[in-house]
């Protein structure tokens, strides 16, 4: 019988291919792996998503050390620039005394109410915060003598007054004054702005000697803020005035005027440790002299007639060139005859008056005193005026209280008023 041969490749599947168990095994396989996969990608719980999102991520490095933050400060808001205003002391006063001052300042626009000001009412020429100090004058002693003269215009007889003033220096607040000049008559201290040296002028001689009416001058002395001597700076020749002190803005020289008898008025400008002096000749004298911030001009009051034959009616600022000598008229009050005032039942003609000129730090301004609003009250009062250096146009910035005019009896006399002084500047 014939047997039938089955080759090898009977019992074997195709190449490639599995058997149905096999292939039965590897789709429940497959299908298994499928279900966890869908349950690890979000069919399952949170839990099983966040572990799996986790191991997919990349590793994160260890969170940083916490600390106390540290508490910022706020950024400061800008100040507003600084203005600049008139520093003025306002004195109560009456026809038999004097009460006492105090210290405001104003708007140089005349705008708003005045501040009161916690200092003493005093110059600023005669403080230095630099130094911690303040010089003052203190009359020491009172004489009186009788005197007799003749003359080209006949002789003359009268009662002298001779005074002994010296300088006290004490702190920013008055506190502990101490006398550092006596012996005669010591007058005009101005502090230079550096606060090192003060300036001041002397009379080491009786007021008038003898015999006829000879005036003695003062020298011009030097003194540290501390109260040592330094030695006389400047001494006037023969027949010579000297006045008006005003210190440069860097300490190093002082101005002054000089003036003879006929002769003309000078302003002298000399440094100081040197005998180099600049000399500036005025048409006409000026008094209370100031030399501006930046170096450029001084101002001084000049009483008009400006030229012979002039009716005079008054006073008023002129600038004088600091460089070249120029003179240039800074105010126009003095324009007419003077006013007649009417007060109290006083009348007559009176000349009115201004004075205490500060330049503003700036040197663009000068405050000053005027009593061209009060010719009917004969010029008794002072209010505070600003003018523009540049354009020569002024304003009113304080008025003081009026004064009165009492009836006492069968008469009429001056009440009480407020006495107004220019100090400086804030």
């Amino acid at each position: 019988m014939a047997r039938r041969r089955r080759t090898a490749s009977s019992n074997r599947e195709p190449h490639g291919s599995l058997g149905r168990p096999a292939a039965v095994a590897t789709g429940l396989a497959l299908l298994l792996v499928a279900q966890v996969a869908a349950v690890a990608v979000g069919v399952g719980g949170p839990d099983e998503s966040v572990a799996v999102h986790r191991a997919a991520a990349p590793a994160a490095s260890p969170p940083a050390p916490t600390s106390t933050p540290r508490p910022t400060k706020p950024a400061p808001s800008p100040r507003p620039p600084h203005v600049a205003r008139v520093l003025v002391s306002v004195r109560p006063a009456s026809r038999t005394s004097q009460g006492k001052a105090s210290a405001i300042s104003l708007s140089a626009t005349g705008a708003g109410r005045p501040h009161p000001v916690a200092a003493p009412a005093l110059p600023q020429s005669q403080r230095s915060a630099a130094a911690g100090v303040e010089v003052l004058e203190r009359v020491l002693a009172t004489s009186t003598s009788n005197y007799y003269g003749c003359g080209v215009a006949g002789c003359t007889s009268g009662i002298l007054i001779n005074s002994e003033q010296g300088l006290v220096l004490a702190g920013l607040h008055g506190e502990h004054p101490r006398l550092v000049t006596k012996g005669g008559y010591d007058h005009a201290p101005t502090i230079a702005p550096n606060g090192r040296v003060i300036a001041y002028l002397s009379r080491r001689h009786p007021s008038w000697s003898s015999p006829g009416l000879n005036l003695t001058v003062d020298d011009i002395v030097l003194m540290s803020s501390t109260g040592r001597q330094l030695g006389v700076f400047v001494e006037p020749g023969k027949d010579e005035t000297i006045d008006n002190l005003s210190w440069s803005a860097d300490s190093r020289s002082l101005a002054y005027t000089i003036s003879g008898y006929g002769g003309p008025t000078r302003i002298v400008i000399r440094s100081i440790g040197s005998r180099h002096a600049r000399v500036l000749t005025l048409a006409f004298g000026l008094r209370e002299l100031a030399w501006s911030p930046d170096g450029s001009s001084f101002v001084g009051v000049r009483s008009d007639p400006v030229e012979p034959g002039h009716t005079p009616g008054g006073e008023d600022l002129w600038l004088v060139s600091a460089r070249t000598g120029k003179e240039r008229r800074l105010t126009h009050f003095a324009n007419g005859p003077f006013p007649l005032g009417d007060f109290c039942a006083m009348t007559g003609l009176q000349m009115q008056a201004l004075g205490e000129p500060r330049w503003s730090p700036d040197s663009k301004q000068i405050a000053f005193i005027s009593t061209y609003a009060y010719g009917a009250v004969l010029g008794m009062e002072y209010d505070v005026r600003v003018v523009n250096v540049r354009t020569a146009t002024s304003r009113t910035v304080f008025h003081p209280a009026a004064m009165p005019c009492l009836h006492e009896g069968v008469r009429y006399v001056v009440g009480s008023y407020q006495r107004v002084d220019v100090l400086g500047w804030t």
